[in-house]
């Protein structure tokens, strides 16, 4: 109670921008404008304000969508890579009265380095780029000293994360078998699982069509060559979820997760109920992490640039 519905949203709109995430219909949470008003009525007359007038601010297509909601509230609005504004600024100029080509802009997703960096690799960083390397990230001259660092230091710190992670993975593993009934013998060589000399590759994400997870499987003998050789032994972790409202992603899962318990057992490993704990051990551990590009725009990629990307683990 107190200020005008106009002077609370400009106070709103003065501290608020909305980022924008998922474009697709289960990302965009939409509730029937009946049902809101039946549940929030009380709450919006006892505020002060007019139940039309409050859910206005969510109206879209007849139904109460939360993300024009946001936006509405919001003195900005940004995608989170330019791609991304461009594909946003087509589904939701029609919220915009200004007219302006591209009404949501983007930013590049960060990270919190301190989050992810494990503990031997601080600690090779402190010696070998500089003690305060955290507030350095950003000058790439000071990174340039990695050249001079002894490759053995180097390796024995990811080899010490990727240890490490091997231990985190078997854990897991084992607990989840636990709970899918395997037998004891079978728990009992989830105490082999992975191979610490084989190349380990890292894939996690949520488990959206449009994010490609299933160009895994696209191939199978491809993926079983490339598993299966001896001489350059590979082996692929996997962790993510599928929106609950997400049928086809949860099938890209049901079919991974078959995957990785019928003949690619021990080769290809999927990692339930992931969380920034899974996410933190798999930056950490793995020596390479895999990344399928976006389905939601395709590109030709620049010369010099490979598809799927790849990057080190940190």
């Amino acid at each position: 109670m107190g200020d005008s519905l106009e002077e609370a949203l400009a106070a709103v709109k003065s501290t608020t921008v909305f980022t924008t995430h998922t474009p697709v219909p289960a990302g965009n949470e939409t509730f029937d404008r009946k049902l809101v008003r039946k549940y929030l009525e009380p709450w919006i007359r006892d505020v002060g304000c007019e139940p039309d007038e409050a859910l206005a601010l969510g109206a879209d297509n007849g139904n109460f969508n939360m993300t024009a909601f946001s936006i509405r509230l919001a003195a900005g609005t940004n995608g989170v890579s330019q791609i991304h504004g461009q594909i946003s600024s087509a589904m939701w100029r029609h919220l915009f009265p200004d007219g302006a080509a591209e009404p949501v802009g983007y930013v590049t997703n960060g990270v919190h380095t301190a989050s992810w960096v494990g503990p031997e690799m601080r600690t090779f960083y402190g010696q070998h780029i500089d003690p305060a390397w955290e507030q350095r990230l950003l000058e790439p001259e000071a990174w340039q000293k990695v050249r001079e660092a002894p490759d053995a230091a180097l390796w024995a710190a990811h080899r010490a994360q990727k240890e490490r992670l091997i231990r985190f993975v078997r854990e897991r593993v084992r607990v989840q078998s636990a709970r899918h009934g395997l037998s004891p013998d079978e728990l009992r060589q989830v105490e082999a699982l992975l191979d610490p000399h084989a190349l380990t590759v890292g894939f996690a994400r949520r488990f959206a069509t449009y994010k490609r997870a299933f160009l895994i499987m696209s191939d199978l003998d491809r993926l079983r060559a490339i598993v299966s050789d001896p001489a350059r032994p590979v082996q692929f972790l996997f962790a993510g979820k599928a929106h609950p409202a997400d049928r086809e992603g949860q099938e890209v899962v049901r079919r991974l997760f078959s995957l990785t318990h019928g003949e690619f057992r021990g080769k290809l490993v999927f990692l339930e109920d992931y969380d920034i704990e899974v996410g933190r051990a798999l930056v950490q551990g793995c020596d390479v992490w895999l990344n399928t590009p976006d389905g939601r725009r395709r590109r030709a990629a620049p010369p010099g640039r490979r598809s799927p990307s790849t990057a080190g683990s940190t």
